[in-house]
């Protein structure tokens, strides 16, 4: 079972890419993998079983009604500034 307190060690490093963050703690932590976290204490799901989420807006919308600092962080893209 995974201890909330250390989400960040429990997300694989290919969800880590995630531009929606929830900030906890001073750490930035992938919005995803929180509402996944948090959906699988909720219903007394192991967490190692698959589920799929989808992160947009809505998420954050979920996060910030509950309280948590959501945001979408402004990745800078070289390539789509060429032109």
């Amino acid at each position: 079972m995974i201890d909330p307190r250390d989400i960040g060690s429990a997300v694989p490093r290919s969800k880590l890419g995630s531009n929606l963050i929830v900030t906890h703690r001073g750490k930035h932590l992938p919005a995803k993998a929180v509402l996944r976290l948090a959906y699988c204490l909720a219903n007394n799901i192991r967490s190692e079983e698959r589920l799929k989420f989808a992160s947009g807006e809505n998420s954050i919308k979920l996060l910030r009604s509950l309280g948590f600092q959501a945001e979408r962080l402004q990745i800078d893209n070289p390539l789509a500034k060429k032109g």
